[in-house]
Order: C-alpha cells, then sequence, then structure tokens
C-alpha cells in the first residue's frame, strides 16, 4: 500500500515499545523526505525506510498487528 511507504522508528522502554511513522522528518541535523528515500544511508536516528509496516516490523521483529491501528487509524481490518 503506498500510503504506508515511510519511514519507520522503533523505541522500546521498560514501558513498552512504541512505533513511529512519517514520509518527512526534520530537525536541525538532518531531513527525511520520502522523494529522497534511495539517497540516504540508514539508519538514521534510529529511522528507517520501509514500503510497508510489515516490511518494518519484520525488520524490527515485532508483530504488525501490535501496531497497525495506532499508526493507521484510518485503515479498514
Amino acid at each position: 500500500m503506498d500510503q504506508e511507504k515511510g519511514f519507520y522508528k522503533l523505541t522500546v522502554t521498560t514501558k513498552g515499545s512504541s512505533m513511529f511513522f512519517s514520509t518527512h522528518l526534520e530537525n536541525r541535523h538532518w531531513t527525511l523526505d520520502i522523494s529522497l528515500k534511495d539517497t540516504y544511508t540508514y539508519p538514521i536516528d534510529d529511522w528507517y525506510y520501509f514500503d510497508t509496516l510489515n516490511e518494518a516490523c519484520a525488520s524490527f521483529e515485532v508483530n504488525s498487528e501490535d501496531f497497525r491501528e495506532n499508526i493507521f487509524p484510518d485503515q479498514s481490518f
């Protein structure tokens, strides 16, 4: 799904795991834009590019269903 193409980051703490998603990110040291995804060397501040949530979750070794509803709440299941 095209709407799932973007940058993913998994944060794990003692309280649990959180996954973040965006197609454009900026901070004072770097910018990530989906149109330039092939020009970056990953990871960038723990962000990676994936075509789908399933690919991201497989790489992070977590269950996609644990994060799908929070990241893509408008998708029908």
